[in-house]
């Protein structure tokens, strides 16, 4: 029994570090909203919006540096291949900001509750990010090439 959980942890272990990340990633918005909140009015649509990009900002750079190191593994060593990696990332996570607003906004036009909505919303922009993290990454190739792997290996290619 083990030597199959060692083999799954092995196999699945970037995206088991994605994970673990990601609920990092979670609770520094969450906090840091929270946080901010206490400075003022909630009902404030100005300040919800304003305390809310901040987080995401936060959460944003924490995911940077946690995901290039412990998720992904980044080989970029110059300040320029740097630079250029963080501009790709924190792009790739607005997109799928305004993918995640847009979804949201349209769910809840259709009458869906916007809490409800939130889950399956989520659990879209999970999906992307990890991908757009590995693109960010590994490159376009790599990433590639792996996602056909494991779709191969999973008998759907």
């Amino acid at each position: 029994m083990n030597e199959k959980i060692r083999r799954f942890l092995t196999k699945h272990r970037e995206f088991i570090r994605y994970v673990i990340v990601g609920a990092g990633t979670t609770a520094i918005n969450l906090v840091v909203f929270y946080l901010l909140s206490l400075m003022g009015d909630l009902s404030s649509k100005l300040n919800t919006m304003l305390w809310n990009s901040i987080a995401w900002a936060a959460a944003v750079i924490f995911s940077y540096f946690a995901s290039r190191s412990f998720v992904y593994g980044s080989k970029a060593s110059t300040a320029k291949s740097r630079i250029r990696e963080f501009t790709g990332f924190a792009l790739s996570r607005a997109l799928t900001l305004a993918l995640e607003d847009v979804a949201l906004v349209a769910l809840v036009a259709t009458g869906a509750n916007s809490r409800v909505a939130k889950l399956p919303v989520s659990v879209i922009v999970v999906i992307v990010n990890y991908i757009t993290g590995h693109l960010v990454f590994h490159g376009a190739r790599e990433s590639w090439s792996r996602f056909i792997s494991i779709l191969k290996r999973n008998k759907r290619v």
